[in-house]
């Protein structure tokens, strides 16, 4: 059951990622393969199938439906998905902290999660859910921070969200607001997140990358959090354009 279930598991994410000019038939078969996995990955539960290698299936399935309802833009269902995962990945880290590969699964699922409540933000206006955000994306990058170091791909993707999330939360509400809900304040998480950044770019560096999407994104980053810290008396302008 368990092998059907991984089966149903990889066709599904297949799908989800792959370049199918049929996508509204991909996703409808998507659907039904990650439904078919889950209820394989269940009965084995159930049944006492392996009982570590039914948790870790099942999360992944889990996790690959959540990925679905996000393509779908249902946010709060793909929430619900990624929070029946990371309930069985923290079960799994309480038996074993220091296995590697559930805090891999561990750190995606906070993203997840995070990435869930940044959309759910935007449609409620409600800073809980970008408080949620920027909470579960921090968790993630300390995850790949403590598996990987600063100069992976990994980290620097949540590095992205994270910085995204930190300014979208810097303008929604006051310093005082900012420092009840995150427990630091405005010039702390900009110092935070501006050495972020700074490893984001070493990073790319490092691996030769081109101007790609994800480094376009750090880099508006950058300039926004440069006029922030221009605005606070931090830099100065000529400090902007000689780090520039």
């Amino acid at each position: 059951m368990l092998t059907i279930a991984t089966c149903y598991n990889i066709v599904g994410f297949a799908l989800l990622h792959g370049k199918e000019h049929t996508f509204d038939k991909s996703m409808r078969t998507a659907f039904d393969c990650i439904k078919k996995g889950i209820d394989h990955a269940e009965k084995a539960q159930s049944a006492g199938c392996d009982a570590i290698r039914s948790r870790i299936v099942l999360s992944k399935l889990q996790g690959t439906f959540a990925a679905y309802y996000l393509m779908r833009k249902e946010y709060g269902t793909a929430l619900e998905y990624h929070t029946r995962a990371l309930r069985e990945r923290e079960g799994l880290i309480a038996e074993d902290r220091e296995n590697d590969q559930y805090r891999i699964m561990l750190a995606f699922t906070y993203r997840g999660i995070g990435t869930d409540h940044f959309y759910l933000s935007r449609e409620s206006n409600k800073v809980e859910n970008l408080q949620l955000s920027y909470i579960n994306n921090l968790k993630s990058v300390e995850q790949f921070e403590k598996l990987y170091g600063s100069h992976r791909l990994e980290t620097a993707e949540g590095y992205n969200r994270l910085i995204g999330t930190a300014l979208c939360l810097m303008d929604a509400v006051s310093e005082d607001e900012l420092k009840e809900l995150i427990g630091c304040s405005e010039d702390e998480l900009i110092d935070n997140i501006y050495s972020r950044l700074e490893a984001i770019f070493e990073f790319y560096a490092s691996c030769g990358v081109a101007l790609n999407g994800e480094m376009a994104d750090s880099l508006k980053k950058l300039i926004a959090l440069t006029n922030k810290k221009i605005a606070r008396g931090q830099f100065s302008e000529e400090d902007a354009a000689f780090n520039a």
